[in-house]
């Protein structure tokens, strides 16, 4: 199959007696592989030639096939899009984005040709959270600000989530890295999970799926209960305690979980032994003395 076919093409400027025939009843074929170079004097035709070759002007008459697609039947943003993607140009006057760099010229049409319209709509959300882009200030994108962009993962047997997806034993090894003791209570005061490891305060693995008032001591039940009390009626969303703990300076930290429209899923327990703060800020302090 030839790559390239060109079949009695013409292009005529103009009309009556000013009529250039920049091209007349030009054929020709490329086969896949083959290095063609078109030479030829000033004016006769060359640039008009690659122009309507490469998709950037239209012919009188005649056709043009790459790859056996007809260049001239596709509607304009399907000649854009297969422009794009297939035929490479180099021109004489650069034609460059003056505003952009080298490096950003180059970026910006590998941008172009590989995301799809939906990753785009992706890419508008995520730029928010970033600095500007090529120097160019983000404009309102109604056709985006009204669209939710739903990422599909190819993750067949893992824990699908919206930033990603991982296997049980990814998630599992992440909440045992992270230095806190970490407890879920669910909406029905349920103890839904322990994070494994060492704690300084005791979770029991027989708690789960039990009542979270059951694993207290009588004596602070009741403030557990008037935090979780808190956060189910929306006054609070958070409460730290600090404390000392067999000789640690201990952090713990209730937070309420909600969903994106503020409906209360459960209550969050993160338990720190915040040491390391303390010893951080120590070599200061001594220096504080000195002086």
């Amino acid at each position: 199959m030839e790559l390239l076919e060109v079949n009695h093409l013409c292009k005529t400027y103009g009309s009556g007696e000013t009529a250039v025939h920049a091209l007349k009843d030009v054929s020709f074929s490329v086969p896949k592989g083959e290095y063609v170079a078109v030479v030829g004097e000033s004016g006769s035709g060359k640039s008009t030639l690659l122009n309507l070759i490469g998709g950037l002007d239209t012919p009188t008459s005649g056709k043009v096939l790459i790859d056996g697609k007809d260049v001239f039947a596709m509607k304009d943003r399907e000649l854009t899009i297969f422009r794009r993607r297939n035929i490479g140009f180099i021109f004489q006057a650069f034609n460059l984005i003056p505003e952009l760099t080298v490096e950003q010229n180059i970026l910006f049409p590998i941008c172009a040709v590989n995301f799809t319209e939906e990753e785009w709509y992706g890419i508008y959300h995520d730029e928010k959270d970033y600095d500007l882009c090529f120097g160019v200030e983000q404009e309102r994108w109604e056709t985006a600000e009204g669209r939710k962009v739903f990422t599909v993962f190819d993750a067949v047997g893992e824990i699908v989530m919206p930033g990603g997806h991982m296997t049980v034993e990814q998630l599992t090894a992440l909440l045992n890295t992270i230095p806190m003791e970490i407890t879920f209570v669910d909406a029905d005061n349920i103890n839904r999970f322990f994070n494994e490891g060492p704690k300084d305060f005791k979770r029991p693995g027989m708690a789960i799926d039990r009542e979270v008032f059951s694993c207290h001591p009588p004596k602070i039940e009741s403030t557990v209960r008037r935090i979780i009390g808190e956060f189910r009626a929306g006054a609070l969303d958070e409460v730290p305690i600090w404390m000392d703990k067999n000789g640690k300076c201990m952090l713990v930290r209730y937070m309420a979980v909600r969903d994106k429209e503020g409906k209360y899923l459960g209550t969050l327990e993160l338990v720190q032994d915040m040491g390391f703060a303390k010893e951080h800020f120590q070599p200061e302090k001594r220096q504080e003395e000195i002086w």
